[in-house]
């Protein structure tokens, strides 16, 4: 039996139209819609299994690539991502200057950095590299938070669900 649709506070259509629109690239190129709804699905995926952060969760998978402006290199779109964020703050999501900071930092390391000490920005950080298949690469499991050690088949489905295309 399926799980019911988890109600967002923050996923809206309104508001994801709002990114795609904005996207400069390709929306179905590499780090694409695609690729944000697959993230937005780790991380959900993560959050029915430990306790973090789920609002966080959900805008990183919609926000942290949405400021990129090639497929390749582009070192500074964490950056711009994070910046972007104020921009977005009560106009399409309400938050606390606390949410706000882990969203801020999430966003502005998730390509750099590999372990941070708060589970929610780890969370982000592991939902976007579970999807790392897309462009093939297998993520090492010594790069991602160990408490993924216990759900390996959250891992397993994950890189599975990486080389799948969505309908639209």
């Amino acid at each position: 039996m399926l799980d019911p649709p988890l109600k967002s506070d923050v996923f809206t259509q309104p508001f994801f139209d709002h990114l795609a629109r904005q996207f400069q690239l390709d929306p179905f190129g590499q780090h694409g819609i695609e690729h944000w709804l697959r993230v937005l699905i780790n991380g959900r995926e993560i959050a029915k299994r430990i306790s973090v952060n789920l609002k966080v969760i959900e805008l990183f998978a919609l926000i942290h690539d949405c400021r990129r402006w090639n497929e390749l290199e582009d070192s500074l779109h964490g950056q711009r991502a994070a910046e972007f964020c104020d921009t977005l703050k009560n106009r399409w999501f309400a938050f606390d200057d606390t949410d706000l900071r882990l969203l801020r930092t999430a966003c502005r390391y998730h390509t750099n950095e590999f372990f941070h000490p708060n589970v929610t920005v780890q969370a982000c950080w592991d939902a976007d590299r579970l999807d790392l298949g897309r462009i093939g690469i297998t993520p090492s499991k010594k790069l991602l938070g160990a408490y993924l050690e216990q759900h390996d088949d959250l891992v397993q489905a994950a890189i599975a669900r990486s080389h799948l295309s969505f309908s639209f």
